[in-house]
């Protein structure tokens, strides 16, 4: 259990789930953790939470629940990724919901994909049952959510205008 942290300046990822199972990350602070262009971070680092599996780990990250956060000034407020070298491995079985993201502040990382508040990296490796409810999202430039369509079940979220 991941809770009551508050999180400031971090120059990498605050909070990394990396091919695991049933955590439960909630009432965290985490904000401005945005360092402009620096290697440690700034166009890759400097996100919020992750959710992922990879390659290098071969688990699902599965059974998690994310809720009650909040999330501001950093450069990705949430990613769920998977790896397309390990197919066979998903995002699965977790529920994200009753957060607030505010303010995705990267422009681009380090592969030139454009920032977005919500990112979906490798859609394909999102499986069955990842649950994205009740939160709300407030982006004023960017993407709300890459690839909302990916993996994903969607309801009952707050956008400050309509996700691209």
């Amino acid at each position: 259990m991941i809770e009551y942290n508050t999180i400031i300046d971090n120059p990498r990822i605050a909070i990394y789930l990396v091919g695991s199972s049933s955590n439960t990350v909630r009432y965290n602070l985490i904000y401005h953790t945005h360092s402009s262009g620096s290697e440690e971070g700034g166009t890759f680092g400097n996100m919020g939470i992750v959710i992922s599996c990879e390659n290098s780990v071969y688990y699902d990250s599965h059974d998690n629940a994310i809720y009650g956060n909040l999330i501001a000034g950093t450069s990705v407020a949430l990613q769920i990724s998977g790896d397309p070298r390990s197919p066979n491995f998903a995002v699965r079985d977790s529920v994200i919901y009753n957060n607030t993201f505010v303010e995705a502040i990267r422009e681009t990382d380090q592969w030139g994909t454009q920032a977005a508040l919500v990112e979906l990296r490798y859609s394909d490796c999102i499986g069955a049952n990842v649950y994205f409810r009740n939160n709300l999202l407030w982006q004023t430039s960017y993407s709300l959510i890459s690839d909302p369509g990916y993996g994903m079940v969607y309801g009952y979220n707050l956008f400050n205008r309509a996700p691209s």
